[in-house]
């Protein structure tokens, strides 16, 4: 160091200038910063006043890389927990993705329940003992009677002696406050129209009890209107096959759709431990019909029955309800019900019935296991 003319020291011009050491503020402000150099200044912070550029420090390189790469890992967490706080869309896209997992393990074994079944469907119903007719419904004293006076569809019909929709529901609700009141087990139900109330005791798997509650032209919102009749029973199964008669009507599939789903998500609350089935709706043989409304069957194409049952499997699973398809079962190569299967190209004969029971067996079977 030279002395200055007024008695100073500066330093010499050919010597280089000493460390600046860091004033109290600024040990102090890298105390409280985690990531800083082994000089005691904050790497964020070395740049150049004038320029405002990062500047090169040596403390920065010294920092092991494992060190930088989980900051950078830490750092892209709290960005991304930070975009989901001010965007809830980005929630809720997380929960619906948590939801589509688990939908689609309901999914996944809904069909392959349906895979399984067509495979096994032929060798099954081979071993099935040829049934000569179709028996009336397992019914028993008062209600026994009141059915008696219903003829079977291929029977000629005597207005004098059919059944009127509130006598049906009438009968339904004293079935069922019976099997309420006994408390039967393995308890199924099957829900639905003529289709199902035609359905032959004899050929459901016996080691179930079943009560058939099908109406004859039944739809989906009289079918909603009448689900309390079950509110006393305790099924384990609940098969549903509705819809066919809206259609026949002039319904359209939106409200078909929607009076379905009103009618799952309230079987849901009344009986949450019970398995749901929902049975796809089937086919009709299209020219070959001879059903007495064969000009209105004609105008419905079974593309659209097709389309209607694609809906109701994804409503199905929506709802947490199995989906049953029967249409393959049923259908010929153009798509329409196999006329060896049906009385008049839209119900089923003593075949028909035997089919569908075969695949209800093997369902249980597949849904047990």
């Amino acid at each position: 160091m030279q002395p200055h003319s007024r008695g100073q020291f500066v330093s010499a011009p050919w010597k280089k200038p000493s460390r600046r050491i860091p004033k109290r503020r600024d040990r102090e402000k890298a105390e409280k910063t985690p990531w800083r150099g082994d000089r005691g200044f904050p790497i964020a912070n070395y740049c150049s006043r004038s320029s405002g550029k990062e500047l090169p420090h040596p403390a920065k390189d010294k920092i092991p890389k494992i060190a930088l790469r989980e900051r950078r890992v830490k750092e892209s967490e709290v960005r991304e927990i930070a975009l989901r706080e001010e965007n809830p869309l980005a929630r809720s896209r997380s929960q619906r993705l948590d939801d589509s997992i688990n939908l689609y393990n309901w999914s996944a074994l809904s069909l392959a329940a349906n895979g399984i079944l067509l495979l096994i469907i032929a060798y099954l119903w081979q071993q099935q003992p040829r049934a000569a007719d179709v028996a009336l419904a397992n019914l028993s004293g008062a209600s026994m009677q009141l059915l008696a006076r219903t003829p079977l569809a291929r029977e000629e019909h005597n207005p004098n002696q059919r059944l009127n929709y509130q006598q049906w529901v009438e009968l339904l609700a004293r079935e069922s406050d019976s099997i309420a009141e006994r408390q039967v087990d393995n308890l199924a139900v099957l829900l639905g129209d003529s289709i199902t109330l035609w359905f032959s005791q004899n050929f459901l798997p016996a080691h179930k009890t079943w009560l058939n509650q099908g109406i004859s032209g039944e739809k989906t919102k009289g079918l909603l209107r009448r689900l309390h009749l079950l509110d006393r029973a305790s099924p384990e199964m609940l098969f549903v096959m509705i819809g066919i008669n809206d259609i026949l009507a002039g319904i359209g599939d939106e409200t078909i759709l929607a009076n379905y789903r009103l009618i799952l998500q309230d079987l849901r609350v009344t009986h949450p431990q019970t398995r749901i089935i929902v049975q796809s709706i089937l086919p009709h043989s299209g020219e070959k019909a001879t059903w007495e409304g064969r000009d209105r069957l004609l105008e419905i194409p079974n593309a659209r029955v097709r389309e209607l049952n694609r809906q109701l499997q994804a409503i199905a699973h929506e709802e947490n309800a199995f989906f049953l398809d029967l249409y393959p079962l049923f259908a010929d190569d153009r798509g329409n019900l196999r006329i060896e299967l049906s009385t008049d190209g839209l119900h089923l004969n003593a075949e028909g019935y035997k089919v569908w029971a075969t695949a209800l067996k093997i369902f249980d079977r597949i849904v047990e296991n």
